[in-house]
């Protein structure tokens, strides 16, 4: 007995532990939503509302580099149908990949991440037919006492819509809007 206690004791101190090479990740939402002011009017004559169904899905491997380093590429799809105005009704497919850096142990240890997406977006109508692209690059960290202090810029991402007659320029939406920070 006391020999498998010492065989196993010197395994645990000569080996070398070896971080999970890859799993995955599964994410999907289901939600509906009310917009009072679909179209964005600025007028009482203008303003329109909907509700509509909305769905997500995003999967993909997730590969741990090292022990504080993880990347990982999902494949996305999204859409929303709408009740009344079946114009609106879309779907988009796109790709988001995603570098994630952890600096030191426990939960309120610092982290930085960047991402980036890019879908295709398309609609019954091939004027609104888009590529929507955004950029990301949050990061936390923690101040002494174990007090956990957000360190981030003004926003969490930095959305870019090309226009789909000028393919490559950027157009400014009311719909591309940077999401506050946490």
């Amino acid at each position: 007995m006391k020999i498998l206690v010492v065989v196993g004791v010197a395994a645990c101190l000569l080996g070398h532990a070896r971080v999970a090479a890859a799993y995955w990740i599964l994410d999907t939402d289901v939600s509906a939503v009310y917009e009072d002011n679909v179209g964005l009017g600025k007028f009482r004559r203008d303003i329109k509302s909907d509700s509509a169904l909305s769905a997500l899905a995003s999967g993909g491997p997730a590969i741990q580099l090292d022990d504080s380093t993880v990347i990982s590429l999902t494949g996305d799809v999204a859409g929303k149908l709408y009740e009344r105005f079946t114009g609106l009704d879309n779907v988009a497919l796109g790709l988001t990949g995603t570098l994630r850096r952890k600096f030191g142990l426990g939960a309120d240890a610092p982290w930085a991440r960047i991402w980036g997406s890019i879908a295709r977006q398309q609609y019954d109508n091939d004027l609104r037919d888009s590529w929507i692209v955004w950029v990301g690059g949050p990061a936390s960290g923690s101040a002494s006492g174990g007090t956990s202090v957000p360190i981030t810029s003004t926003t969490d991402a930095w959305p870019i819509m090309t226009s789909p007659w000028h393919p490559g320029y950027p157009v400014t939406s009311s719909t591309c809007r940077a999401t506050p920070s946490r």
